[in-house]
């Protein structure tokens, strides 16, 4: 056989041996683990306020589009009959009557539980998001 052509391997000089890991050299420190569970915790803490905060100005806005509406199914229903009235002052507002006739297409609702009423100034107002725009009885 040819040396000249023949395959060759390679073959290191000197092997050096790794020490294996010892259980006290393994996994994190206290400092680390420490560390990521008070960024875990605060990033729950932070998400939880974003969610109640956004959960809060959508029953917001929900209710006031819910308030424009009925208060334009109202001026439409009061310019077509006059002589009948949809609610009266301090009272909840007729909303079957309201969708029956077809000025609304569904049962508008607060999603707080609140209740939509009439002023004296024929402005609907919410009992829970908009109780400021109710007026004072005089009695």
């Amino acid at each position: 056989m040819d040396t000249k052509y023949a395959k060759r391997t390679y073959t290191p000089k000197t092997t050096k041996y790794v020490s294996s890991v010892t259980p006290s050299q393994s996994g994190y420190s206290w400092y680390e683990i420490t560390a990521v569970m008070l960024f875990v915790a605060g990033f729950i803490y932070v998400a939880s306020l974003q969610y109640f905060t956004i959960e809060d100005n959508v029953a917001f806005i929900s209710c006031r589009s819910a308030r424009q509406s009925i208060s334009t199914a109202i001026s439409e229903y009061k310019a077509d009959y006059s002589s009948s009235a949809v609610s009266h002052v301090k009272k909840n507002i007729n909303l079957k009557k309201l969708v029956d006739s077809k000025y609304l297409r569904y049962y508008p609702k607060c999603w707080c539980d609140g209740n939509f009423k009439l002023n004296s100034h024929d402005e609907v107002y919410c009992t829970f998001h908009t109780p400021e725009l109710e007026d004072a009885v005089k009695q």
